[in-house]
């Protein structure tokens, strides 16, 4: 995109100089004589740097900028070359590099794009890490034939994808707020949130636009998700960046409520309800596990 000061970048370059999602969205999309090139040293030049600059940077620098500043205006003082290549080494940086050009090659020999400009349109707007496509097939094939048929144990197979699966555990941090997280911390919070405004209704029963059927559903998932709320984590993770609007202090409360309104308005029109389940969905794309959303959806070809 374009930014404020006529420049053009890459999302990922846009975002570290701007830092505003929302500028990004309604950036002017340059045309084809300004958009940036696909090159060698566009496509892996930032990867490689980032994996040069990680090798040397001191464990107890990673989260401190001020720690960070010190330790590269002493190694430039008192350090040399011959320094800096020994860590290079201890960290078996050319073998680390080797692997990532290698992988990058890969990614560009499997690729369908046979120009410069065909490679950018899919790579260089924010990297092939972060964005591929499929194709026709894929598109008309549908998400079945990538993730498989749906269970009809709906809550129960979220539950599973979100709290039991092999990567429910692992922690990643998120490119738009810098929320370091996980699958499970994700589902543990959000399904809280079901159960405290299910409780809150369970004194004075259950409201009139609550039809009973809904009501007894309603009731059952908030008795299997209970099961999990004792491992509830006690706060939501943090933004690290675009952090002035944190989701801790700023969630939207009665999203139930108005789950019953819309399904009010559906009843009336004669169309389907839509789930507790289809709600918690939502309200889960809505923060951090968006982006592994996306990586399934969005996965590109199923072939190479």
């Amino acid at each position: 995109r374009i930014g404020e000061d006529g420049k053009t970048y890459t999302k990922a370059e846009f975002l570290s100089k701007f830092n505003d999602q929302q500028k990004w969205q309604d950036a002017e999309e340059p045309d084809d004589d300004h958009r940036p090139k696909w090159t060698i040293k566009g496509f892996i030049g930032p990867r490689l740097g980032e994996l040069v600059a990680d090798s040397f940077t001191p464990q107890t620098a990673k989260d401190d900028p001020d720690w960070q500043i010190a330790f590269m205006r002493t190694l430039g003082r008192k350090g040399s070359v011959e320094l800096v290549k020994r860590l290079l080494q201890s960290h078996d940086v050319v073998t680390r590099l080797a692997h990532e050009i290698f992988e990058s090659a890969k990614e560009i020999s499997t690729a369908a794009a046979a120009t410069g400009d065909e490679l950018n349109d899919k790579f260089a707007v924010e990297g092939a890490r972060e964005m591929s496509y499929g194709t026709k097939a894929d598109y008309f094939n549908g998400l079945e034939v990538r993730i498989g048929a749906p269970n009809p144990q709906v809550l129960g197979t979220m539950l599973e994808e979100h709290c039991k699966s092999s990567d429910s555990t692992t922690k990643w941090t998120t490119g738009n707020y810098g929320i370091e997280t996980t699958s499970e911390t994700e589902w543990l919070l959000v399904a809280g949130e079901i159960i405290d405004e299910l409780r809150d209704w369970e004194a004075p029963g259950r409201p009139e636009e609550v039809p009973e059927d809904d009501w007894t559903a309603w009731q059952a998932v908030r008795q299997k998700l209970a099961k999990q709320d004792d491992a509830r984590p006690g706060e939501w993770p943090k933004e690290t960046i675009n952090d002035k609007h944190g989701r801790e202090q700023n969630r939207s409360g009665g999203f139930l409520k108005e789950l019953a309104a819309i399904n009010k308005k559906l009843r009336g029109l004669g169309e389907k309800t839509l789930l507790i389940e289809e709600a918690l969905g939502l309200r889960l794309y809505t923060g951090p596990l968006f982006e592994k959303y996306n990586a399934v959806n969005r996965g590109g070809s199923l072939t190479g």
